[in-house]
């Protein structure tokens, strides 16, 4: 297995940052998720069609691999110009992906009501992820759908993709999501979403007085991280273990000069003590 952060985690860092402190740290390579003020990557000046060669090179030459581009795409939208909009999004980070030579989109299920009204569904879901599906196929690109909003359960997870039956649609699991707010055991959730299984986000934290949760450096909060590990290897998983530590949406957390070399630290710590 090998080690990514997530660009979500530092979303001040411009791509020289990113890329002199992904090698610092021993890190792998990199998930982009927004850059900078631009949340949209397609419209984020480095992957600008003029820039997009550069970029490239940079990662190239500093031996990084771009592992995901994450959208905010949500997948479950019914008819109408919600879904369009959805559609649209994921279908512009497909030919992003392409065009950086990335194998992996993120897209979510999303939540199916919004202020009581109902704005997504099963049916929809399934739908939009074959339509997808077949476009990220014809371009070796494969879409990742997260454990998060309405699709945490990991049985329901496995339903959407046994129903999709594409070979470039697949899952990633955030491994907090199901265990914090379903209390999901790992083995639970690995025994169905192993099938699918293409892409990994970690992140720790505990329950605060008020019953919230708090993410934390990795080891000073309650997810078993070492333990998904292990399970990870015992199932042959060799993919990416990235780091998605949430600045973007909650600026009051750690700085990512502190967080990622932690985790990065803690992450090997626990690959060498299972591989010995």
């Amino acid at each position: 297995m090998k080690l990514a952060f997530s660009t979500l985690g530092c979303p001040s860092w411009n791509i020289e940052e990113i890329v002199s402190h992904a090698q610092q740290w021993g890190y792998d390579g990199v998930e982009l998720r927004g850059y900078q003020n631009d949340l949209f990557l397609p419209q984020a000046v480095p992957f600008l069609p003029e820039n997009m060669e550069a970029t490239r090179q940079q990662f190239d030459q500093a031996k990084l691999q771009i592992v995901c581009i994450s959208s905010s795409a949500c997948l479950s939208a019914e008819e109408g110009s919600y879904r369009e909009m959805q559609l649209r999004e994921a279908d512009a980070y497909i030919e992003l992906a392409h065009q950086l030579g990335v194998s992996f989109v993120r897209v979510f299920g999303g939540a199916m009501r919004k202020e009581g009204k109902q704005i997504g569904s099963r049916k929809a879901l399934i739908e939009n992820l074959q339509i997808l599906g077949d476009k990220a196929q014809r371009l070796n690109i494969k879409l990742v759908m997260e454990t998060h909003d309405d699709f945490i359960a990991a049985k329901t997870v496995a339903e959407i993709l046994h129903a999709v039956q594409h070979p470039n649609v697949g899952v990633l699991w955030d491994i907090h999501h199901p265990y914090r707010f379903l209390k999901e055991s790992l083995q639970h959730t690995l025994s169905y979403l192993r099938p699918f299984l293409w892409h990994i986000h970690i992140k720790d934290s505990h329950l605060t007085a008020n019953g919230k949760a708090e993410y934390t450096l990795l080891g000073e909060g309650d997810i078993p991280v070492k333990e998904a590990i292990r399970l990870l290897h015992d199932s042959d998983y060799d993919g990416y273990l990235c780091v998605e530590w949430e600045k973007r949406w909650h600026p009051q957390l750690p700085e990512p000069e502190q967080v990622f070399p932690q985790y990065a630290e803690k992450l090997r710590e626990y690959l060498s003590q299972i591989n010995e």
